[in-house]
């Protein structure tokens, strides 16, 4: 009776262990290396191993319990270890931020460029070259010529006219925005040779007005005028315009400017040679050399008065300019 109860006892325990296994597991961390495992035959650490990205592996070795067999089962768990992060750099310096601005507007930026232009505009046509100085500013030099010749009736005379337009120019253009195509471009005028040369025939014996007063040639010794009208030879100026001849990433620009320079009132000559009548008087009292008749030379001043104050009006000189420019 005795041993019956005592292997009741026993199964009963044996029963309860083997639900309690059943239940739970036991897991035990034995040991991390890196890469693969020395054996204790061979004490050295073998080589590490690494992913297909560089990046060393790290093989961690645990055992957990069979809850049917009871057993340890060895399973290995492979993680990456987290890469070192580097600090970031601390911002620009207020003095390092003036270096890159200066590099990135410097002469030797690919973006700034030497260029040349083919312009025409009211002075005739010239050529123009641009150089690049500091940011936001450029120096540009030129010169442009034309000349015009033409006949014309004016009233009873003959007039043969000529107009010589041409001068240097030296400017500085001035772009408010950066990587801009608008600027601003004081300059100055040099070597002006802009003039209006005008020559007058009168037939004889027509009868013409002058400063008020009537007059008239003679065959023998036919009236001629000479009218010259003369610039300064430097002036002030200032344009606006569009386009830039040295800055930008293309080789081909196309400028337009529109502006003036200050020229003060131009100078006015008027001279007459031959012999001059004074209408409605006898022929043998009127008829003089025009240096020698009083009439005609009063009319003659008259006449230069008000074409100079006309010629007030031609004080602010008009620049208008386009054209076709290359950057190198």
């Amino acid at each position: 009776m005795r041993l019956t109860w005592l292997r009741l006892c026993t199964a009963f325990l044996l029963l309860a262990m083997s639900a309690f296994a059943q239940t739970t597991s036991t897991t035990t961390t034995v040991t991390t290396t890196t890469g693969p495992q020395p054996s204790s035959s061979n004490p050295a650490p073998s080589a590490a191993a690494y992913d297909q990205d560089g990046k060393p592996i790290t093989d961690t070795l645990i055992y957990t319990i069979d809850p049917v067999t009871g057993k340890r089962i060895p399973v290995y768990l492979t993680t990456t270890p987290p890469q070192a992060t580097t600090p970031p750099e601390p911002p620009p310096t207020k003095s390092e931020r003036k270096a890159a601005l200066a590099a990135r507007h410097s002469f030797f930026d690919d973006r700034y460029h030497v260029g040349i232009m083919a312009s025409i505009g009211a002075a005739g046509a010239g050529v123009q070259i641009g150089i690049p100085l500091v940011p936001h500013i450029a120096l540009r030099v030129g010169a442009d010529y034309a000349r015009y010749n033409g006949t014309y009736q004016y009233d009873v005379a003959n007039l043969n006219a000529s107009v010589h337009a041409g001068y240097g120019r030296v400017a500085l253009d001035y772009f408010p925005w950066r990587n801009g195509r608008f600027h601003i471009s004081p300059m100055f005028i040099v070597g002006n040779q802009t003039h209006v040369v005008a020559n007058v025939a009168l037939p004889s014996s027509t009868t013409f007005d002058l400063g008020g007063q009537s007059f008239y040639g003679t065959a023998a010794d036919p009236l001629h005028g000479m009218g010259r009208v003369d610039l300064k030879k430097t002036a002030p100026g200032l344009t606006v315009g569009f386009g830039n001849l040295t800055h930008g990433r293309g080789h081909w620009t196309f400028p337009f400017e529109l502006g003036a320079f200050y020229n003060d009132t131009p100078k006015l000559q008027v001279n007459f040679t031959g012999t001059a009548c004074v209408a409605n008087q006898p022929r043998q009292f009127a008829c003089q050399r025009v240096q020698d008749n009083i009439e005609f030379q009063t009319s003659l001043k008259a006449f230069r008065t008000r074409q100079e104050h006309n010629l007030t009006y031609a004080r602010f000189m008009p620049i208008v300019n386009t054209g076709i420019g290359l950057r190198f």
